[in-house]
């Protein structure tokens, strides 16, 4: 009896995160710091009287000391000034600290479908908060003379290239809705890939060209962990390479040929030429630029300007300018924890091989979008989904250790 109740109380617990994770991610009623705080110190609290534990590592106190150093530095630097007037320090700072925690939290002991659900929450959650300010796009278009426009919550401006991070989660999928086919779940494979072709559609309708090159990541990514997990299935290897030789040819004839008209499109155009393209893009320069200055800009305070710009299209970089180095090098360290955990769950047989091609791909989209955008300077909503989803992957991780 007492083991059916205990049971029923970690269920509903469940329940509740799971809930919870899929309202962050939709920014239900708006990205609100406090309330993301509240709920998610009240539900520690409960998870510590259930499960008479609360799992901390290594990689929390170098994340809560990451945060921390990031937070007082920022209010050294920008408090003062008019523009961050409104900026405070626990709204940049509790939120990814907190949310790491209750994340292994509900992912500790955890069956991996339970695992599966909490990362399929925050990847449904943010393409329906995408689809959402889609629709304000859709009914109010650009700002004059800028790619901005309102945010579906709080009717705030926000520009195209931030809409697009709330896209990635979706497209993170690609390798877990092929692996649905190969395991039959012709539905679930289905819509999952039917929402991804909708993401890159809407996308590419405001000219966005992120989510198209973070798809491409995640191919890219799920075709190597195919290639490894099948290292010794030389007919599926060859069936994969005669799958990728297709689409690249099927692409280049559409191209090559101008199919559609699309040589001559807007995004097309834009893709090849704006910011130097993509390989030319600017923002590798800027990137490279800021790695150079780092040692004579230790201090932070936004006092580098790579390739002659304010700011760098690297999170983490971006956070080495405004806060200096050291916050880089504790971000390194977490950074360089994520990879080592990606790797023991690749190599690790008895974790799922449909929750590999879940969160491998899905970490890949994330890292890929903030190793190329700023990310939300001084706040935590862009990055809070990255230490999301890094604490269920651990806590998958040790789970099955």
């Amino acid at each position: 009896m007492v083991q059916k109740v205990e049971k029923t109380v970690n269920l509903i617990f469940y329940f509740a995160g799971l809930i919870m994770l899929f309202l962050i991610a939709m920014h239900f009623q708006g990205y609100v710091e406090e309330d993301i705080t509240k709920w998610a110190v009240i539900l520690l609290i409960i998870s510590v009287i259930i499960n008479r534990r609360l799992e901390l590592d290594l990689e929390f106190i170098v994340l809560l000391c990451t945060m921390i150093l990031y937070g007082l530095i920022f209010k050294y630097y920008y408090s003062g000034t008019e523009y961050w007037q409104n900026w405070h320090f626990k709204d940049a700072v509790w939120p990814p600290v907190l949310m790491y925690l209750l994340c292994r939290q509900l992912s500790w002991k955890q069956k991996q479908i339970k695992i599966e659900g909490l990362l399929l929450a925050v990847c449904f959650g943010t393409f329906v908060y995408s689809i959402l300010n889609h629709i304000v796009y859709v009914q109010d278009g650009f700002f004059p003379g800028g790619r901005s426009w309102n945010e579906f919550w709080t009717h705030s401006a926000r520009y195209a290239t931030e809409f697009s991070y709330w896209g990635i989660f979706i497209v993170g999928l690609l390798g877990y809705g092929l692996y649905c086919f190969a395991e039959k779940k012709w539905v679930q494979g289905g819509v999952i890939c039917i929402l991804i072709g909708i993401e890159n559609y809407i996308q590419i309708l405001v000219d966005n060209r992120m989510v198209l090159m973070v798809t491409v990541v995640v191919a890219a990514v799920s075709a190597v962990l195919f290639l490894y997990l099948n290292r010794h299935d030389r007919k599926k290897i060859k069936i994969l390479c005669i799958g990728i030789v297709l689409v690249i040819a099927a692409a280049l004839v559409i191209i090559i040929g101008n199919v559609g008209g699309v040589r001559e499109s807007t995004f097309f155009i834009h893709f090849t030429t704006r910011d130097g393209g993509i390989l030319g893009n600017v923002r590798f320069q800027m990137i490279w630029d800021a790695i150079c200055k780092l040692p004579s800009h230790w201090k932070g305070g936004g006092t580098m300007y790579p390739a002659g710009h304010s700011c760098v299209h690297n999170y983490w970089l971006q956070a080495a300018n405004d806060t200096g180095i050291f916050t880089f090098i504790l971000w390194m360290i977490f950074n360089i924890s994520m990879i080592i955990s990606v790797i023991k769950c690749a190599i690790n047989p008895k974790i799922n091989i449909r929750l590999k091609f879940l969160v491998i791909p899905l970490m890949s989209a994330v890292v890929a979008y903030l190793s190329m955008e700023i990310g939300g300077q001084g706040a935590s909503e862009y990055i809070l989904f990255y230490v999301m989803i890094v604490a269920i992957l651990r806590q998958l991780v040790k789970n099955e250790n």
